[in-house]
């Protein structure tokens, strides 16, 4: 603690509520106030079950994963200096366990896709990505698969028999609903036996005409008639028209054998998830499955817009939603998750540990946790930071919140893999600092049951950085990075840190967030709710469920079935605040939700974030920077579900919280989530990192007394001996 005086001004530097203290233009000593609304930091519910692997003890940082490994260049030796290391399960595992040798900790996640066959990638016979597809069947078995069990389009009809198996040019009744290169499947009205898929090459909407390239693609050829339904393949992610998107939601019609797919593909993966590619027993033991595109609404890969989906077969695009706003598409994801989890139960392997494959997936009671990619740019950083990198740091605060506070399996584990380059590792384009990196590694340690990686494709496939190895015993070395090409160095010295003293702290300016600052009228809820308006949603008070106090707002869509298929459909809206441009401003409020979990945008002036919203009170805590002078109205958009939320103790401030310190036995992890420099005062002993790689920022400066951190930068100190 730090007391600074002076004749005109009066700072003081104080602990506030957890929080250390920031430089900024006045200060004044803080109110002491019974809701302390910046310690957001996730409390973990109980678990109701521990399991026993190699991430149960590792309890110290900071953590490692090689993210979804895509170069598999890198040496055995280098493999052992991480934690988790993800991959499909091809070559068995050798590379495993040469590394095992080294680290028999090393945990390996099997990735599995569960919403797609990437027939594009995978050979029809192998277990690559995910389950093997060499021809249709009236049972999804082995790798044959059920024409029913894949997901595809509005469909349109035959106005004409075909007249021969060998027909190419098909006489339909809306060519529109067919697209030039896509995959489609041919089938009659009540029935998906003997299906047929085709590749279209051409569409004539003039002449309601399509023609086919393929037909009888792993199936059989047939003679179909005037009235025989035709359907696009719905694409998982990416482009390739091979990517055929698997039905998994609870809609999804049976096969033969009475199975959906969330049912005979959990029941597949059981068996085969510890196989390599031919199908036989992996020569490593595989700890673990990595989920990949299982987001529990039906988007598109990297984005949120829904698409156009009919996972009800009716002809109508549903989203994977049914008409009373049932998401059926995730009650087949959990069916999924569930018979997952289950089945390894049964078979004696309750310590597997299984991991979502992108920041929107749910199985929160079954899973461990999710990997998510980009955090926290949300994007690929090709050079420098685009004016659109790092407008989400609130949604991915929340998904942390939610993976590693709602859980109810231990350990938590997820996976925050990086997409950005560096000055070490870059492709095309030269980078020249690695500030996006470092920023992205701070952040994710900031929270518990979370690993890192960096895994942009590019350089050198062994991904090293000052801050993975530290030498902390006394001695010459104290303070500085292991060399990287020191490998057994790196792996006893990668765990530098230590254990966390505690969870994360918000370091702010305590007199501008007291509660008499407060922007926001009545964010308590205890007076009359005024001014409140809401569009195919009501909002009203409830004192059932307060947060704090005796009342807090409640918000109920509209029961229609018209404000599934977009987010901001359903709204509610606060009364006019004004805003100054150029300004920060930091929202905070404790929010609750119906259901598993679901998805809540917030909009303010310029400014918007999605956030993943889990059953039980938690608290959110938004920062950002004005673009306009302009009245605004708060608006939580709520469509897309049919599940209430609760809102309680809202406020509102000019200035951001968004700086972060976390604490550890040997060191301190700085990160500055805000869009503007920020200083921070820092007790005496404290050191830079004396880099091999970095050597401007991790320079070995000693007993450093302040830190400036640039927009999105983050920095590790080491603490002395």
């Amino acid at each position: 603690m730090k007391i600074q005086i002076k004749i005109s001004i009066f700072k003081i530097f104080l602990i506030f509520t957890g929080a250390y203290t920031i430089t900024n233009s006045c200060w004044a000593v803080s109110k002491s106030n019974s809701y302390d609304w910046l310690n957001d930091q996730p409390i973990p519910k109980e678990a109701i079950y521990v399991q026993k692997n190699k991430l149960s003890t590792k309890d110290a940082f900071p953590r490692k994963s090689t993210g979804s490994i895509k170069n598999n260049a890198i040496t055995a030796e280098q493999l052992s200096t991480y934690d988790i290391y993800c991959s499909k399960p091809f070559g068995g595992g050798t590379k495993v366990l040469e590394a095992q040798v080294f680290n028999p900790n090393l945990t390996w996640l099997r990735i599995y896709c569960p919403q797609e066959w990437q027939g594009g990638q995978d050979e029809p016979n192998l277990q690559g990505n995910g389950h093997p597809f060499n021809t249709s069947a009236e049972a999804t078995e082995d790798n044959m698969i059920f024409a029913g069990h894949f997901a595809y389009k509005p469909y349109t009809t035959l106005s004409e028999d075909l007249g021969t198996k060998d027909t190419m040019v098909l006489k339909v009744a809306n060519a529109q609903a067919i697209q030039k290169g896509s995959y489609c499947v041919i089938r009659n009205a009540d029935s998906w036996k003997n299906a047929e898929h085709v590749q279209v090459s051409k569409v004539n909407d003039t002449e309601a005409t399509i023609t086919v390239v393929k037909r009888g693609y792993k199936s059989q050829k047939q003679d179909w008639k005037a009235g025989a339904i035709i359907a696009q393949h719905q694409i998982g992610n990416g482009t390739d028209n091979l990517n055929w998107c698997y039905n998994l939601t609870s809609r999804c019609p049976k096969d033969a054998k009475g199975k959906r797919a969330c049912d005979i593909f959990a029941e597949w993966l059981v068996k085969n998830y510890d196989k390599d590619e031919q199908g036989n027993q992996c020569k490593a033991m595989v700890d673990g499955i990595l989920y990949d595109s299982d987001a529990y609404a039906f988007i598109d890969g990297g984005g949120r817009k829904r698409r156009n989906a009919d996972m009800d077969n009716d002809g109508v695009a549903d989203w994977g939603y049914a008409q009373d706003g049932t998401n059926f598409w995730s009650e087949g994801l959990e069916t999924f998750y569930k018979g997952v989890r289950d089945g390894l139960n049964s078979i004696g392997r309750k310590d597997v540990i299984i991991v979502g494959g992108v920041a929107e997936s749910w199985g929160l009671l079954p899973n461990n946790g999710t990997q998510v990619e980009a955090a926290w740019s949300h994007q690929f950083i090709a050079t420098g930071a685009p004016a659109s990198a790092y407008n989400y740091i609130g949604f991915y605060m929340s998904t942390m919140k939610a993976q590693t506070a709602h859980g109810l399996i231990y350990p938590r584990v997820s996976d925050v893999q990086g997409k950005e380059i560096s000055a070490l590792y870059y492709g095309k384009t030269v980078e020249t600092t690695n500030k996006h990196v470092r920023f992205s590694y701070a952040m994710t340690m900031m929270f518990d049951g979370v690993w890192f990686s960096n895994q942009n494709g590019f350089g050198d496939p062994f991904h090293y950085f000052d801050e993975d190895a530290v030498y902390t015993a006394k001695g010459e070395n104290f303070g500085k990075s292991v060399l990287k090409s020191n490998t057994s160095d790196i792996l006893k010295n990668s765990k530098w840190l230590g254990k966390a003293l505690g969870g994360y702290k918000r370091v702010y300016d305590a007199y501008a967030f007291d509660v008499s600052k407060n922007l926001f009228p009545n964010g308590d809820f205890e007076k009359p709710l005024t001014e409140w308006t809401g569009i195919k949603a009501a909002a009203s008070i409830e004192q059932n469920k307060p947060y704090q106090g005796k009342a807090c707002l409640k918000i109920t869509p509209d029961k229609t079935n018209n404000i599934v298929s977009d987010w901001s459909a359903a709204t509610v809206s606060s009364p006019s605040i004004s805003l100054i441009a150029d300004k920060e401003y930091t929202l905070c409020f404790a929010v609750y939700s119906e259901g598993p979990a679901r998805k809540v945008d917030v909009k303010i002036g310029s400014f918007t974030q999605e956030l993943f919203v889990t059953p039980g009170w938690n608290k959110q805590v938004l920062t950002w920077k004005e673009k306009n002078s302009e009245n605004s109205s708060l608006r939580f958009d709520v469509g897309g579900e049919l599940t209430n939320v609760w809102v309680d103790q809202l406020y509102l401030f000019e200035g951001s919280a968004d700086v972060f310190r976390r604490d550890f036995e040997n060191g301190v992890i700085l990160a500055n989530a805000s869009n503007l420099p920020k200083t921070i005062q820092l007790e005496k002993g404290l050191s830079r990192i004396a880099g091999n790689l970095d050597a401007v920022v991790n320079n070995g400066e000693k007993n450093v007394s302040e830190i400036t951190l640039a927009p999105h930068e983050g920095l590790f100190l080491v603490k002395p001996k």
